[in-house]
């Protein structure tokens, strides 16, 4: 099973503008996250919980595609058929220099997941 993720971050604006990633890496054991947003790389060992931060800057009309990928013990969830190895909690996009008043949202998250019991 693949032990990767990845998600596009779009710039829509006409000016380059640089974003603030934030997330809380947790894995069930030792191992090392590779995170990738263009050009950059970042490598990180991680057993357990780990905070992450990174500036990203996105082109003008342009887009940065932000990878994952980890050779982390795989996560046994029985309730669940899909291949986890990893987890983003609370993960965040933010533009600093944006105002309240531009268009569109000044800072993005991830909706949580609904857990059913």
């Amino acid at each position: 099973a693949a032990k990767k993720a990845g998600l596009i971050l779009r710039n829509e604006l006409n000016i380059p503008r640089s974003v603030e990633i934030r997330a809380t890496l947790e894995t069930r054991g030792p191992g090392r996250i590779m995170i990738t947003a263009g050009q950059t790389n970042d490598a990180i060992e991680i057993s357990g919980i780990r905070d992450y931060k990174r500036q990203i800057a996105l082109p003008a009309q342009g887009q940065v595609r932000l990878s994952f990928s980890c050779d982390c013990r795989r996560v046994d969830v029985p309730a669940d058929s899909r291949s986890l190895y990893f987890r983003l909690v609370d993960f965040r996009i933010a533009d600093p220099s944006a105002t309240s008043k531009d268009t569109g949202s000044t800072t993005f998250a991830l909706p949580r997941p609904v857990r059913h019991e």
